[in-house]
Formats: structure tokens, C-alpha cells, sequence
């Protein structure tokens, strides 16, 4: 980890970064952290500890692991410096000397660092949720029954009710995930086929996405999902929060999945902008590992990016549907983890765009300041909710300066934040995830479309 000393403490880090604009704080800005890495951690910066910097604080060895984390203790103030970030890549993006900044931060948290206290128990909770499939069909029932009881109980402007408000979906969600309700058409194998990796709130929390998704598919693309029902959680939660013991199991499992009979020659197709880019870097989480790394290799180039795909392989006969007032403005929110791929290849910014502005009566509409992040941040809306707010906060600013009708976007996170935030303040504001905003000017299937 040499690169931590490569920093010339430029500050392009800073400007850029969502956190630094809310606070002001230089201490959580990259080139804090990097500081702070290579004076006292030398896990990562490959020298040793300068005991007059570390005011007495223990660091971690070289030899701590995952398992050893809750060994070892750390200041509060050290604790937050590396648990206080989103790891949306900004800093990485604007880096000119290319120090991946976010991947970093991740290995601190491999050694100890951001943990402890209630938030760390509440990220535990949710990451064990999503990495046990067999927990999840019943914790989303649990939400949709207690969704139901707030509705009848609590007032309207409730906080808790808004939240449980998100997972309202269209389709409601059934008991099992969504990809056991898809089944191999034998006869049908002349036609094109996706492995669908819907990613855990598409699968069992808003279901209406993955059928959307689905649908698309099939009537602008003439292509199939199939899914292996062994798939779990990407693992991009686990990972973040510095547990790569339990990122790896997940990833073997996803990659043993796909990689078996009859998904092993599929595209691997995703609707959700953060399972995509966690998907595409299982090359890099195994990049030291002989075994695995072929697989993870030849894993992560199968796996295509919503609306790529479907730009690539539209149908050129196809037309939508105008919008029934023949008029919407829409806003486009650019998912961090599509706007800064700086190791994974081009910004997946276009794409979107190019298939909104083919539905007719729909005009694209743009932040004044350019795109913005949103504040979820995976887990970090959990862990600093009034941070995630006002980060949302300035977003929505932005976006209420614009005469726009509906945001749409790619993201699981960036979605449900967005419609939290804007139903705090009672906007009139839709938010759609792509899929569903494409699948709603479809139109009525026409005799080709039927089987």
C-alpha cells in the first residue's frame, strides 16, 4: 500500500467530496485519511507507528484480521474518520495521482477501524439479514405486515411510517423471493436469455422492479430471464464494512451459482447500479487468490449493467407509449457507483439518458451544478442518518429549482433515499426506478409480443 505515501495533499480530493461539503471538516476528507493512514496505521502504509501521533491509541498489527477485529480498540475520533465516508469513488475520480482512496478506507475497516458502538451493531444486523437468504423472505414479510399496521396507526408525517412506506410496492411482495417464480422454458430455447441477478430489494422487498425489469426484456429486447435460485447477496455491504470474510463467502457462492449448468454461458444481467459494480469487481476481490481468481475473472466480464444492455439490444421497431399527458419532465439521478468506474472502465452516464429520451413527451432535465450523491451510501444513511439528510438535502435543493415531475435512477440505495426524503417533505415528486418508468409506456402487448 505504498500509494497512501504517493498523496501530494492537493486538496482534488476535497472539492468533490459530499461529506466535505456538509461539514467542512478536513479531517474527513481523503487526504486526511491518508495522512492519518500513513503516520499511524502500518497495516497499510508498510512502516511503523509514530507512537508521538497516536497519543497512546492502539493500532492494528499487521497480522489482524477480520476475525480479530473486536480485539483490538480505537479513539472515537479514529473510529469515525475511517466509519464516516460513503465510498461513492468522488475522491478517487478527481485523484491525479490515481490512489484509490475508497479501497483503502475498506482495508481499514478489515483492521479494526470504524467499528464499535450501536451503529456497528445496526450494520451487523442488516448485513447478516441480507447474507442469509433464508432470513429474508421472512424479514420482508415482517416489514410488509408492520407497513400495514403503521399505516392504519401512525399520523402521516410519522418518520417511521414514511420509511416503511418505501416498500410499498406495485406487485405486492409474495412470500418467496422473486426469482423462484421464474421457471426454464425447455421449449423455448431459441430464444435469448439473461442469468438475472436482481439484487435483494428487487428480489423480495419491491418485487415490481424485477417484474418490470422482466418486461423490458422480453418485449424491447425479445429476451428472457432465467435465474439460479442458489444466488445470494452481492455482498457489497459486507464489504464496505470491512468484513471480506464474509464479501468472499458470498462472492464464492454467487460465482458458483452462475457458473453451473444451464447459466454458465448467460450474460449475467443486473437492474441494480450497486450489485452491478460489486458484480464487476469479484476480479479484484480475488485478485490474490489462485483458485478463485479465473472464476472471479471470467465472472465479473459477464456481467452487463441495466440500461447498457438494454440500449445494445433494443429492438430498432420498437416504440413507447407517450406519457399520458404527453408531457414529463424527468430527472436522471447518476447512482455514484455508475458515475465513478475509474477502475472498472468507462461512467455508465449515457446509457440511461439515450433510453428516456425515447419515450415520447419526455424531456430530460439537469442540476444546475451537474449530478450530485444522494447520501445513502449503503449502510451510512443507517449509521449517520442526520449526514445522509443533509447531503439528500442539497441534492433535492437543486432539484426543486428544476420544474421536474419524476427522478428515475438505477439504484436500489439512491432510490429508496430519495423517496424517503422527498416524502419527508411531502413533495409531489414520483421517484422510478428505470425499469418501472420504461415498463409504464410500453403500452398494451401487441399480438407479435404474445406466446
Amino acid at each position: 500500500m505504498a500509494k497512501i505515501t504517493k498523496c501530494a495533499k492537493c486538496g482534488a480530493c476535497t472539492a468533490p467530496c459530499p461529506l466535505y461539503k456538509i461539514s467542512g471538516k478536513e479531517t474527513l476528507t481523503a487526504r486526511a485519511r491518508l495522512h492519518l493512514l500513513s503516520k499511524l496505521d502500518n497495516t497499510l502504509s508498510g512502516s511503523e507507528p509514530n507512537p508521538e501521533l497516536s497519543n497512546g491509541v492502539h493500532h492494528p498489527s499487521p497480522s489482524l484480521n477480520s476475525s480479530d477485529r473486536g480485539a483490538k480498540k480505537h479513539s472515537q475520533a479514529y473510529n469515525e474518520i475511517f466509519s464516516k465516508c460513503l465510498l461513492c469513488g468522488a475522491c478517487y475520480q478527481a485523484c491525479p495521482r490515481d490512489i484509490n482512496t475508497p479501497e483503502l478506507i475498506v482495508k481499514a475497516r478489515e483492521n479494526g477501524a470504524g467499528t464499535g458502538g450501536l451503529a456497528s451493531f445496526k450494520k451487523l444486523l442488516i448485513r447478516k439479514s441480507l447474507s442469509s437468504p433464508s432470513l429474508i423472505p421472512h424479514t420482508a414479510g415482517a416489514i410488509q405486515a408492520f407497513r400495514a399496521l403503521a399505516e392504519r396507526v401512525l399520523p402521516e408525517e410519522s418518520g417511521l411510517r414514511i420509511k416503511l412506506s418505501l416498500f410499498k410496492s406495485e406487485h405486492p411482495a409474495a412470500k418467496k423471493s422473486f426469482i423462484q417464480s421464474i421457471r426454464l422454458s425447455p421449449h423455448k430455447t431459441h430464444t435469448a436469455r439473461v442469468a438475472y441477478f436482481p439484487g435483494c430489494l428487487a428480489n423480495y422487498l419491491k418485487q415490481d422492479i424485477a417484474a418490470a425489469t422482466g418486461s423490458c426484456l422480453k418485449r424491447l429486447c425479445r429476451t428472457e430471464m432465467v435465474a439460479p435460485a442458489e444466488q445470494t447477496c452481492c455482498g457489497m455491504a459486507a464489504y464496505a464494512a470491512g468484513d471480506k470474510k464474509e464479501a468472499l463467502s458470498l462472492a464464492k457462492k454467487n460465482i458458483a451459482a452462475f457458473g453451473a449448468p444451464p447459466y454458465a454461458d448467460l450474460p449475467i444481467f443486473t437492474s441494480c447500479a450497486t450489485c452491478y459494480t460489486h458484480l464487476r469487481s469479484y476480479r479484484e476481490l480475488f485478485k490474490s487468490d489462485q483458485k478463485w481468481h479465473a472464476k472471479a475473472e471470467s465472472f465479473s466480464q459477464r456481467v452487463c449493467e441495466f440500461s447498457s444492455f438494454l440500449l445494445t439490444n433494443i429492438t430498432v421497431e420498437f416504440q413507447f407509449t407517450p406519457a399520458p399527458s404527453n408531457k414529463e419532465n424527468v430527472f436522471y439521478h447518476d447512482p455514484c457507483h455508475l458515475r465513478f468506474l475509474k477502475n472498472q472502465g468507462k461512467p455508465i452516464v449515457d446509457a440511461p439518458r439515450s433510453l428516456l429520451t425515447k419515450v415520447p413527451g419526455v424531456t430530460l432535465i439537469e442540476l444546475p451544478d451537474g449530478p450530485q450523491c444522494c447520501g445513502h451510501g449503503g449502510l451510512f444513511n443507517i449509521t449517520y442518518p442526520e449526514d445522509s439528510r443533509a447531503i439528500c438535502s442539497s441534492l433535492l435543493s437543486s432539484l426543486f429549482t428544476t420544474e421536474a415531475d419524476t427522478v428515475v435512477t438505477t439504484c436500489s440505495g439512491c432510490l429508496m433515499q430519495i423517496q424517503e426524503n422527498l416524502a419527508r417533505l411531502q413533495s409531489s415528486i414520483k421517484v422510478r426506478h428505470l425499469a418501472v418508468f420504461l415498463n409504464a409506456h410500453l403500452g398494451p402487448l401487441r399480438l407479435d409480443e404474445l406466446e
